[in-house]
């Protein structure tokens, strides 16, 4: 389960020509899932070909700590392994802002 009523929100890599426009498969994930209403995140999920999967990226840890909390699942699904952590491992000192709660 992506939010705590069990919708799952799929994102991709968007690579266009100019590489620093291009957006991670889950800030695309997260945008769908907040532009739906969604305020409460229980996991994500980046699934990849590599052997041991891999973790979202600095700003995607960025994102996801302040829209989805530092408890939240993050799994790293390969084709050999998966790996779960929760977020606040990732990204220790996340910033949250004075308004989110």
């Amino acid at each position: 389960r992506c939010t705590t009523t069990g919708e799952i929100f799929v994102g991709a890599n968007i690579e266009p020509v100019i590489p620093t426009l291009g957006i991670c498969a889950e800030r695309v994930a997260l945008a769908s899932a907040l532009s739906a209403g969604h305020r409460v995140f229980e996991a994500i999920a980046v699934v990849t070909p590599e052997e041991k999967g891999i973790f979202p990226c600095g700003a995607c840890r960025q994102m996801l700590f302040e829209f989805g909390g530092p408890e939240l699942h993050v799994l790293a699904v390969g084709s050999e392994l998966t790996q779960r952590v929760l977020l606040h491992s990732l990204l220790p000192e996340g910033f949250r802002g004075t308004n989110k709660t």
